[in-house]
């Protein structure tokens, strides 16, 4: 029988900025790491840098320079691969193509329900950018499902380089979707301690904490009336 307790948890006062994707329309693939001059001419749009947490498209052409790396997870099959430049890659739908040959990716097969929680991670790093307040509400734990997360997180974590947070993008969206927006404050600080250049951490931390530290100047507030 499934236990649940009491906890505190954020309510948005704003609608998400673009709904939420479903793990089986799931397609192309996600960076989850880039450092060095990383260039893509796609579909999409032709970029000088690659952002970080960029969701590729099938046919996107990357071209890394030398000394530049690469993380992404292929999103149909949870395909993780590392690659290091100089080299050129085509997205394909299961993989990636590299020129010229001979080239080999470090690759790494990434659970079901990471996968799936990834799927999700653009638009949720999207909400925290964008959303314009929160209050803290009452809301019901889900230990059972919390402890699984907790557990996913640890394997991921003792298989992962220092610098990849990949780990950290799962679990961010577990929280999210579990409501445990409490213990995000702290995920971000570690996500930032990781990948200290990354534009995208920088802003979604700083977004975040601004929101909560509102949150509790208005309840100081409130109780001083």
């Amino acid at each position: 029988m499934k236990t649940s307790q009491q906890l505190l948890s954020l309510l948005l006062l704003t609608g998400l900025q673009a709904p939420l994707l479903a793990a089986d329309n799931a397609g192309g693939a996600l960076v989850t790491k880039v450092q060095g001059k990383v260039t893509i001419n796609g579909n999409s749009r032709t970029e000088p840098q690659l952002p970080p947490f960029y969701r590729l498209r099938q046919e996107d052409r990357l071209e890394l320079a030398e000394g530049a790396s690469l993380q992404l997870v292929i999103l149909q099959n949870g395909r993780q691969e590392n690659w290091r430049g100089p080299l050129r890659l085509e997205m394909g739908n299961a993989a990636s193509r590299c020129q010229p040959a001979p080239c080999q990716a470090e690759i790494r097969q990434l659970p079901p329900a990471v996968l799936s929680a990834l799927t999700r991670t653009p638009n949720v790093l999207n909400d925290i950018r964008n959303r314009s307040g929160m209050v803290m509400v009452r809301g019901v734990g889900r230990s059972e499902q919390i402890q699984e997360m907790n557990d996913a997180y640890r394997q991921l974590r003792t298989q992962a380089d220092k610098d990849d947070i990949t780990p950290e993008l799962y679990l961010l969206t577990r929280l999210y979707q579990l409501r445990q927006y409490k213990e995000m404050r702290k995920l971000l600080e570690d996500m930032k301690a990781r990948q200290p250049d990354n534009p995208e951490v920088i802003a979604a931390q700083k977004q975040f904490n601004a929101q909560l530290q509102d949150m509790e100047n208005r309840r100081k507030a409130r109780s001083n009336d």
